[in-house]
């Protein structure tokens, strides 16, 4: 299943790490993204964790696509198990 493949290929990474990528990856294509994508992504998002002001604005703040939704809470739901994250990870592939 989708979620086990991004689980498989993101495990051992920095869930910080992977959310910040998630919104990288967002604001700078319009492509749902593959495990690929974000991994290429999290060396840029390592280096910006260092640069960051004490007063930036967390991950989770920020929506893709959809209001409310955040793309990275909604991979590591569906990465814990959560059928309905599973199912709507699925939707936004097909999409």
């Amino acid at each position: 299943m989708l979620a086990d493949i991004w689980a498989q290929d993101l495990e051992g990474q920095d869930k910080d790490d992977v959310g910040r990528a998630f919104v990288m990856h967002r604001q700078e294509s319009s492509r749902f993204p593959c495990p690929a994508d974000i991994l290429r992504l999290l060396p840029r998002c390592r280096r910006a964790t260092s640069m960051e002001s004490p007063m930036a604005l967390p991950v989770d703040t920020v929506s893709y696509n959809q209001p409310g939704r955040n793309m990275a809470k909604l991979l590591l739901q569906a990465l814990h198990g959560d059928s309905e994250a599973q199912n709507e990870m699925e939707r936004l592939r097909m999409q």
